[in-house]
């Protein structure tokens, strides 16, 4: 039987919705989400290419994702996402990050994923959560990961292992030649994975 989150999380390569009609503020400049995720089976392998590359290791965090939606699941069924991310570096708990993300449907361009992504820092995650359930929101998955952060050619290159639904990496870039060309570089082969964390975990 397929599972409520199941339904609501069905992005997947092969089966992308409709675009929902987003309304934004008029003349507000959207920024784009560019990026590219693969599956990743030997994360030693990767480091010691990104090593080779001369990338410019950033760091490690936990980080915490809770994915809302209103009682009738559109936003999720329309593509789009709304989340909570809750951002601590690694070994030091007490410093937490809270930001607010809204994306966009998915749109498909050669393999990669592109979505329109608006997203602030929060002073106080509990409190944005319970704004959000008063204007009818709940949660509808949460995602938690362990992220080692990257950077080379432009772009943020994410080793994630991500709880209920194993390990990946993602590159993502200002521009699709600039993603390409990191994952070339980086040998990354095959087709990306367009399917999100969030509908990972929630087929699971």
């Amino acid at each position: 039987m397929t599972s409520k989150k199941s339904k609501i999380f069905h992005l997947v390569a092969d089966q992308v919705p409709p675009r929902a009609k987003i309304r934004y503020n008029h003349g507000m400049t959207i920024p784009k989400e560019i990026e590219a995720k693969y599956a990743l089976g030997d994360a030693e392998a990767l480091r010691e290419r990104l090593v080779a590359a001369t990338a410019v290791r950033v760091g490690a965090v936990d980080q915490v994702d809770v994915f809302y939606d209103d009682g009738s699941g559109r936003y999720c069924e329309g593509g789009c996402g709304l989340r909570i991310r809750r951002t601590r570096p690694a070994g030091d708990p007490a410093a937490e990050e809270v930001r607010i993300t809204f994306k966009g449907p998915l749109e498909q361009a050669g393999g990669l994923k592109v979505r329109d992504e608006l997203e602030t820092t929060l002073g106080d995650g509990v409190t944005a959560d319970g704004i959000l359930a008063a204007l009818g929101f709940a949660p509808v998955v949460t995602v938690t990961k362990h992220r080692e952060s990257w950077q080379l050619g432009g772009c943020q290159i994410e080793i994630d292992v991500v709880e209920s639904a194993g390990q990946f990496v993602e590159v993502e870039g200002p521009t699709a030649e600039s993603v390409r060309a990191v994952c070339d570089t980086l040998a990354l082969c095959g087709e990306p994975i367009t399917t999100s964390y969030a509908a990972m975990v929630a087929g699971n």
